[in-house]
């Protein structure tokens, strides 16, 4: 009887994980804010489920290597069904970091699913095999954010419930479409490459230096994490940014001098005491501020507080809710599968990795750059076709050039070192972005991802060239 292929049920694995983790994309900055997170705060639940996952998945990896991926698999999903939950039912800030934490603590989906395929395929039908998770990952990044924004306009925790019933339907899909995989004694010990996505421990000092030493391997990484930083700081950021770019009519901009504030609640009246001056719950407008009444009502008044006669009522456009936020990653996302699905292959024969890798540094630094002096919603669409592009070429090229540079045996460790400079990136770049976005200083915020992104073109422009495989670091058994 013929063996069944893996790769459906895997698909639909991915497919599932990811769109349940991309729901929640556009909306984590949004949710900390409703319990009182400042940007930063907000972004560091970035930063927060990185740490766990860059500790926990070796570890994980490992344990899979003894008791079965597919069980490791159903854990590791458990966790991620936890953590929505704990994040739907949040009712103070704290809940949202142990949401994450727990999600982190169990990470290891993709990992897995890679090692589950490795170890079900031939060498020879590996590449392909983890082409239909790049499939999986871009359909759930094209759908999921909007999903997510869409379902926002239904109460921030929509979303969350929604992430968690699909967590629920892949592990559901894990134990009846995965076999149960023979038990860890009766398998036979491993002569080729490393499961690939198997990472070094977070403390692996000694791994990860060596790595780096070697000439173009080391500059590949460093290419890698600066394109990783730069993208993490501009996707944990952007919700944050663009709330405040964008999300005031432009008369508050024309007239900053001459507005006052409401407060407290939505209900305005006019106080006999201080005639035409206007008062929200009892209390005196404070002059120089404003104060948006409604999710697309702001009220401006045009006078000092203590001699207003007038205000004036302005329906204002808010295009970046969670909503549009949602949606603008969905554009993105879907941009990056026209690129990964049928055009990088021809560029790269077209122009070379080197080129491309150079024109997605040069496209991505462009992108960041006028994004901090974006004001219009046409601008940010021409950011985002600007950076699905250097983003799209980026991570593949990169990837792919570090698989032709480590040796044939090192596959597992080289990618898995990868995983682990995104997951060091995911650390370091969302408070940072956070903290200028804290501040107001959104030009600055702007200017971060496209000054790295600018560091690694020039990286990318003194690495030695050429395609042959830097000599390994042990041979296998």
């Amino acid at each position: 009887m013929k063996q069944r292929s893996p790769l459906l049920p895997i698909f639909l694995i991915v497919l599932v994980d990811v769109l349940g983790f991309t729901i929640v994309i556009p909306l984590l900055a949004y949710y900390a804010e409703r319990f009182g997170a400042s940007p930063l705060v907000a972004t560091t639940l970035v930063s927060v489920y990185a740490v766990c996952s860059l500790i926990s998945t070796p570890i994980i990896g490992n344990l899979s290597d003894k008791v079965g991926r597919r069980r490791m698999l159903l854990i590791s999903q458990a966790g991620t069904l936890a953590g929505f939950l704990m994040l739907a039912w949040s009712h103070s800030l704290w809940m949202v970091f142990v949401g994450r934490i727990l999600d982190g603590i169990t990470a290891g989906n993709l990992s897995l699913a890679q090692a589950y395929i490795s170890d079900h395929t031939k060498p020879e039908n590996r590449a392909k095999a983890f082409g239909v998770i790049g499939v999986a990952f871009g359909i759930g990044f094209m759908f999921g954010p909007g999903l997510g924004g869409t379902l926002a306009e239904y109460g921030l925790h929509v979303p969350f419930l929604v992430a968690a019933g699909l967590s629920a339907l892949s592990i559901f899909c894990t134990a009846t479409l995965l076999k149960k995989e023979t038990p860890p004694q009766e398998v036979a010990p491993s002569t080729g490459p490393m499961p690939a996505g198997r990472r070094p421990g977070a403390f692996d000092i000694a791994t990860y230096g060596t790595y780096f030493k070697r000439p173009r391997l080391g500059s590949l990484y460093l290419q890698f994490f600066l394109f990783s930083f730069a993208f993490s700081c501009f996707t944990s950021g952007f919700a944050l940014f663009a709330e405040r770019r964008f999300s005031t009519h432009p008369a508050l901009h024309r007239v900053p001098g001459e507005m006052c504030k409401l407060t407290v609640d939505e209900k305005l009246e006019t106080s006999s005491a201080l005639p035409g001056t206007i008062l929200l719950d009892g209390q005196a407008l404070a002059h120089g501020e404003w104060w948006i009444a409604g999710p697309k009502t702001i009220f401006v008044a045009y006078e000092p507080c203590q001699k207003l006669q007038s205000a004036q009522k302005l329906e204002a456009k808010f295009p970046w809710t969670a909503h549009e936020v949602g949606l603008q990653f969905m554009f993105t996302g879907f941009l990056g599968i026209l690129l990964q699905g049928g055009l990088i292959g021809r560029l790269v024969k077209r122009f070379g990795e080197i080129r491309l890798v150079l024109a997605g540094f040069v496209a991505a630094a462009a992108a960041y750059v006028l994004l901090g002096f974006a004001f219009t919603v046409s601008m940010v669409l021409l950011v985002a076709t600007i950076s699905a592009f250097g983003n799209g070429v980026l991570r593949p090229v990169i990837t792919s050039r570090i698989t032709q540079v480590a040796g044939r045996h090192e596959q597992g460790v080289a990618l898995g070192i990868s995983g682990s400079l995104s997951s060091f990136a995911m650390m370091l770049a969302p408070p940072t972005g956070g903290a200028l976005i804290d501040h107001q200083w959104l030009l600055g915020w702007a200017l971060v991802p496209a000054s790295v992104a600018a560091v690694g073109f020039i990286v990318a422009l003194a690495t030695p060239d050429g395609k042959s495989r830097e000599p390994e670091l042990s041979s296998p058994p």
